[in-house]
């Protein structure tokens, strides 16, 4: 059982490191479709609830159609929500907006010496190094994001806790399309 639970986070691991080379040589385009931003947000936070069974997990929505890939999107919000889950342990909100989508927690926050390399390939928190991540999750983030012609944004101050989202401008369903 151990082996197999192993063979599976390994498997993981390497899908994301593939994942990210992939992103990073510009060798994985965009499928873009219309949908309910709504909908892959409340499919992300159903799913993480059963992970975090003990977590408080509060929604605040709009609907939001949007022209973007979904696959890829979904990734995003999974991503910020298991971050946030992960470094916290008070409730996570998740807020949708028309403008924007945020992930907020009430964790360990991140010291501005080190936000500006969050999001760099490999990069992980002094006082985190001792995870099981490969430091993958935020630079896959931010490739997507900026794909779909936007960019991930992070306000954290230390002991209080963090927001991570991203504009929403240029994804709304008729507004300027991403690039594919």
């Amino acid at each position: 059982e151990k082996i197999l639970s192993n063979t599976h986070r390994i498997s993981l691991m390497l899908d994301r490191l593939a994942l990210s080379v992939k992103l990073e040589n510009n060798d994985l385009s965009i499928k873009p479709t219309a949908f309910d931003l709504a909908e892959v947000c409340n499919d992300a936070v159903t799913v993480l609830r059963g992970k975090y069974t003990h977590r408080k997990i509060t929604f605040h929505e709009e609907s939001v159609h949007v022209y973007a890939d979904k696959t890829m999107l979904e990734m995003v919000i999974t991503n910020l929500l298991d971050n946030a889950l992960k470094y916290s342990e008070e409730e996570v909100i998740l807020t949708l907006t028309h403008e924007s989508l945020t992930v907020t927690d009430k964790g360990i926050g991140i010291a501005p010496a080190e936000l500006e390399n969050i999001t760099n390939k490999f990069y992980r928190i002094q006082k985190n190094r001792w995870d099981n991540s490969m430091g993958l999750g935020l630079s896959i983030v931010s490739y997507i994001l900026k794909l779909h012609d936007t960019t991930l944004t992070i306000r954290s101050t230390q002991g209080v806790g963090s927001t991570f989202g991203f504009s929403l401008f240029g994804l709304i369903e008729g507004g300027k399309k991403p690039k594919t």
